[in-house]
């Protein structure tokens, strides 16, 4: 299900999402033909499975979009949640809030996509512009192929908060090399720009493959409060 072309205050409710080839469920904010950008819409207590591309619930502009009491499992060709700044159209200028709520993720993320690259559990890829104003609260992250929570690029990245974020298991595939940073172990945090922060409040974490715990480049302010 791709939310576009203006789609708001429009709900994705109880529904069982399985074997896509794409996003599970999306809000892509296009604006071809002047259409203007989607707003307010919710995808809660849903089960997506087994995505072999892309990710399980991708947000890509707009605002005051809902993503609560999800469970995602087996998407090992993508992302459990991504948010980018990537496809044409609006992103996150005009954001005064997006939240991520009582999700779990199990076996998700990848050290191989379509493009040859890593993609986190949770992936932000703030490509083009900033992605900002996106709350995470209450997220298990369970036996991740590689990094459990990534930020790329150097659009930027503001006022990102995590709240109550158990991750349990990083770098299942056992796969090191990257093609956007050295060669590494999954992290629980992992991120490929000195662009942007991000603050975590209640961050537990175990069975984390890369030594280091959380690999961050240079410049990117990353702020944990337990």
């Amino acid at each position: 299900i791709n939310f576009s072309q203006g789609t708001s205050n429009s709900v994705v409710r109880n529904s069982s999402i399985r074997n896509n080839g794409d996003d599970g469920l999306a809000v892509w904010t296009s604006n071809t033909n002047g259409a203007p950008a989607g707003v307010n819409n919710t995808f809660s207590y849903n089960t997506i499975e087994n995505n072999w591309r892309a990710a399980a619930i991708a947000f890509f502009g707009g605002s005051g979009h809902k993503a609560d009491h999800n469970y995602i499992i087996d998407t090992v060709g993508g992302s459990g949640i991504r948010m980018n700044t990537v496809f044409p159209g609006y992103h996150f200028q005009n954001n005064t809030g997006v939240v991520f709520s009582d999700t779990t993720i199990i076996n998700s993320g990848t050290s191989k996509d379509l493009y040859g690259g890593e993609r986190g559990a949770i992936d932000l890829e703030a490509s083009n512009d900033a992605i900002k104003n996106v709350t995470f609260t209450n997220i298990d992250i369970i036996n991740t192929q590689r990094d459990a929570i990534q930020f790329g690029y150097g659009g930027g990245f503001e006022n990102i908060v995590f709240n109550n974020i158990n991750i349990n298991g990083t770098g299942l595939d056992g796969i090191t090399t990257s093609r956007f940073s050295g060669p590494h172990k999954g992290a629980a945090i992992y991120t490929y720009t000195g662009n942007g922060s991000a603050a975590f409040n209640n961050l537990i974490t175990s069975n984390i493959a890369y030594p280091g715990l959380n690999y961050i480049q240079s410049g990117f302010n990353l702020t944990i409060n337990n």
